[in-house]
């Protein structure tokens, strides 16, 4: 068994484990609707990873076709997205901010393209992902839940990250590794700066869903952008990242 597929396992007891809190919290009808979502969208991140488990198991080292667990992929990003409109009005969503959030995910969209080749899969993974990405700016921006400068700091890290992937299409191979090793090291940079401002969103009291959703999102912007051990590692921090939501979603519940 690889260590991917043994941490995929931890990622479906993470999320086993986020979806039993997550029904617990349903009962105490707080935050109802937007709770509802969030498992809706955990269960069907949990049937995607079993499905790429078994999957692995059954086929090793074969390349997964179009499957169900994409599609499962696509639900997870709009219910959580769902979840987010629940607390945060979209019609208020500030225009600059979510034509930002779209031009990211279009890009990414068009890199994943080029990496595998796969347009009808890639471009219905990427608009689901980027109504997931246009749900979180807004959230944070409607919630001041990131300061100016911080916004400037992740939109350049953003415009560097996609600039530099892009040049690994263009420059040697000699180039294109240490690249790729940037690259990594940006969106682990973003990952944790999320994971850590959730954290103190936590413990001040501020709004701390939306900065929770956005680890999840970073974490899976690594992992659709590695593979190897950065792949591994990311993974690591999607697991970590489903409870974090729970935890937010507990307090915004109780501050409700």
């Amino acid at each position: 068994m690889s260590a991917e597929t043994i941490l995929a396992l931890l990622l479906i007891a993470s999320l086993t484990g986020t979806l039993v809190g997550t029904v617990r919290l349903a009962r105490h009808k707080k935050r109802f609707l937007t709770t509802v979502f969030f498992a809706f969208g955990t269960v069907s991140c949990l049937l995607s990873t079993v499905y790429w488990v078994v999957y692995t198991l059954l086929r090793p080292d074969s390349r997964m076709p179009f499957a169900a667990n994409e599609i499962a992929e696509w639900a997870m990003f709009l219910l959580f997205a769902s979840a987010l409109a629940t607390v945060y009005a979209v019609r208020r969503f500030p225009v600059g901010t979510t034509v930002c959030a779209a031009l990211f995910a279009a890009a990414n969209t068009a890199l994943w393209i080029g990496w595998s080749g796969e347009w009808v899969e890639d471009i219905l993974t990427g608009i689901c992902f980027g109504w997931f990405l246009c749900c979180i700016a807004g959230a944070i921006r409607l919630s001041n839940a990131l300061k100016t400068g911080e916004w400037i700091a992740l939109g350049a890290l953003s415009a560097v990250l996609i600039l530099s992937q892009t040049a690994t299409f263009f420059v040697p191979e000699s180039i294109a590794a240490p690249l790729d090793v940037f690259c990594s090291v940006l969106t682990f940079s973003a990952g944790a700066f999320f994971f850590a401002r959730t954290a103190i969103a936590l413990k001040r009291g501020g709004a701390s869903l939306p900065l929770a959703f956005s680890a999840n999102a970073w974490a899976a912007v690594t992992m659709y952008m590695s593979g190897g051990i950065a792949y591994n590692i990311a993974l690591v921090l999607s697991a970590c990242s489903f409870p974090l939501i729970l935890i937010a979603l507990i307090k915004e519940g109780d501050a409700g």
